[in-house]
């Protein structure tokens, strides 16, 4: 509430006395003028033109630093595992982590005689069960023996189930088939060994099975040698 006071007289010599005035009153310290937020409108206006002026010179900044760090050898650097990534894809290679880890054992034979043979003892008594020292006479057996040992290349990378997953679905049926009445050594009625011996095993003749991790000569003439060993 406000009281307007005028210190002239007025024409008959007394001072004017008016009613008061319930009129807010509005000036500089009032945030609305004229009903708008002249703070608030200040703000939406002025903000956006800094932010954008920021964000330019942080740009100039970046751009500038960048160029400065992009020396010849580094721009090298760059341009060198470009072509090697490029090469990697065209390769089919993405990367040395996905890299073939080696193998432990380097073919069947040597899977077998020295791993499977001592882990996988049966009785063996040509009447149940069977089998026969020159199981590399057999193509079927060369067949299941290297699958055994690829598989458990693979598998033997998963230290958590890898090992069950190899009995379960690779040892046990592979190998109780090739000892079944039904398999390749059923007619080898005259060979016998404990559980407590390893499976009977003879070394096969040299190079039937050589080392994959360091031959690398082509084994088409396998399968000839198979059969020749049958004759």
């Amino acid at each position: 509430m406000t009281y307007d006071f005028d210190d002239e007289p007025d024409d008959d010599g007394t001072l004017d006395s008016r009613e008061p005035d319930d009129s807010p009153v509005v000036g500089p310290a009032d945030p609305l003028f004229g009903g708008i937020d002249v703070a608030a409108l200040a703000a939406e206006l002025i903000g956006p033109a800094v932010q954008k002026a920021v964000a330019k010179k942080l740009d100039e900044l970046a751009t500038e630093a960048v160029s400065e760090a992009l020396s010849a050898d580094v721009l090298d650097q760059l341009r060198a595992e470009a072509d090697e990534a490029a090469e990697s894809v065209l390769h089919g290679s993405s990367g040395a982590g996905d890299a073939t880890p080696p193998l432990y054992y380097g073919s069947t034979n040597e899977f077998f005689r020295e791993h499977l043979r001592h882990i996988y003892k049966r009785k063996i008594d040509g009447t149940h069960t069977f089998w026969s020292p020159r199981w590399w006479t057999s193509a079927e057996a060369i067949a299941r023996l290297e699958a055994l040992w690829r598989a458990w290349e693979h598998l033997r990378l998963d230290p958590s189930t890898g090992p069950s997953v190899w009995w379960r679905d690779h040892a046990d049926p592979h190998m109780s088939m090739l000892m079944s009445s039904i398999g390749p050594f059923s007619k080898e009625i005259n060979e016998t060994a404990t559980v407590l011996q390893p499976l009977p095993h003879e070394e096969p003749p040299e190079g039937l099975f050589p080392d994959v991790r360091v031959d690398t000569v082509a084994l088409d003439g396998l399968p000839d040698l198979v059969r020749d060993l049958h004759r």
